[in-house]
């Protein structure tokens, strides 16, 4: 049972060299954490949504899934390393450690973008891109896309009307 004094552990990017853009989110779910797998949760359309946009079969095994994003010049990560949580609500987080996300674009130089899932992530993204970049600091275009939370309750077409932003730097 997580008590809100457990400390939480999210994952490990998912990025390689052919990394164009980077999706973070805020810190996996509850469901994600015990399944170990970006966006578990069924209920979540962040699947579903890049499944319309780079034409993925979403009913693909979970690291077929990652390959074909990573082989459509994505990456995932979250904003939030580690935490306190109870559940799975982002207004649930607390003492929120940033994950060093400006490290990992001084080690990955092709990443030109980061897009934030929701606005959780957007709030945490600019302390997670300090860290690591400290003498090194680049410019990489952020933006903001809508939740793909089922806690965002805004139509799937809508999202994916905001999401098509993506398409942009798809690798050819």
């Amino acid at each position: 049972m997580n008590r809100l004094s457990d400390r939480l552990i999210g994952f490990e990017p998912v990025v390689d060299i052919t990394s164009r853009v980077l999706i973070v989110g805020s810190f996996p779910s509850k469901l994600s954490l015990q399944t170990g797998q970006y966006y578990a949760n069924p209920r979540n359309d962040f699947w579903k949504i890049m499944g319309t946009i780079i034409g993925m079969p979403v009913d693909l095994p979970y690291d077929d899934r990652l390959s074909f994003l990573l082989s459509q010049g994505f990456g995932l990560w979250d904003v939030v390393y580690s935490c306190s949580r109870m559940g799975s609500s982002d207004s649930a987080i607390r003492d929120p450690e940033p994950a060093p996300i400006g490290s990992l674009l001084s080690r990955y130089p092709g990443i030109s973008a980061v897009f934030c899932n929701g606005r959780r992530s957007e709030t945490g993204l600019e302390q997670a891109m300090k860290l690591g970049q400290e003498n090194k600091k680049r410019m990489v275009h952020t933006g903001y896309l809508p939740s793909s939370s089922p806690a965002h309750a805004v139509r799937f077409e809508e999202k994916c009307q905001s999401w098509m932003i993506l398409r942009d730097y798809i690798v050819p």
